[in-house]
């Protein structure tokens, strides 16, 4: 009877564990739920989704709030003072994210040839070709050279419009958001999400 309650206790700590890690018990689910349509843009866009996880890293969020679903960082890559301090931390798996007054302003995930650990919302990842963010996120990018494919969209009152051109208005920056892919040979290497302000002063 004893032994029998140890196991118990043993699977049910395993259990707990392979839970916290890996969210095998809960009711998320391991892909994103986002029922897109390409060329239209929400809140959504803004975050990345970590399929370990299952648990959304969203464009706002305190680093407290991601470090506690992603874990503590390995690496400080920049930091700047000022009014508008900026803080660039590299976690596991390719990921970089971007702070500014302790609120995350911009996630960068660089291909380390991991698990494919880290996708947008709209499921794109490294397992995916570099033709599929057109397919998802729309045929005509904001702007498509060098080796980049990147959306813009604003938020006006409560929605999100796609813009055709790059905006340099000082006065919009907070207001205008990116998602852009790096492609090499076919292949999507990067892929990044932040508003305009970080893209111009950090990126």
């Amino acid at each position: 009877m004893i032994g029998v309650i140890a196991s118990l206790v043993l699977l049910g700590t395993t259990a707990y564990f392979l839970n916290e890690r890996y969210g095998w018990l809960s009711g998320a689910s391991a892909l994103p739920n986002y029922d897109y349509t390409p060329d239209e843009f929400t809140k959504l866009d803004l975050a990345l989704y970590d399929k370990q996880k299952r648990k959304q890293l969203s464009y706002g969020m305190r680093k407290s709030e991601a470090e506690d679903i992603v874990g503590a960082a390995t690496e400080e890559i920049l930091t700047t003072k000022g009014n508008s301090p900026i803080e660039i931390l590299r976690y596991e798996d390719g990921l970089a994210i971007g702070y500014r007054l302790d609120r995350a302003v911009s996630f960068q995930v660089t291909d380390v040839g991991g698990d494919d650990r880290f996708v947008t919302m709209r499921n794109i990842g490294f397992a995916n070709g570099s033709g599929d963010p057109l397919v998802t996120y729309g045929l005509t990018p904001t702007s498509s050279e060098a080796g980049y494919l990147t959306y813009l969209f604003e938020k006006t009152g409560g929605d999100y419009q796609k813009l055709n051109e790059i905006t340099n208005d000082r006065d919009r920056k907070l207001t205008t958001y990116l998602v852009s892919f790096k492609t090499e040979n076919n292949k999507l290497v990067s892929f990044s999400i932040s508003d305009m302000l970080f893209a111009q002063n950090v990126m």
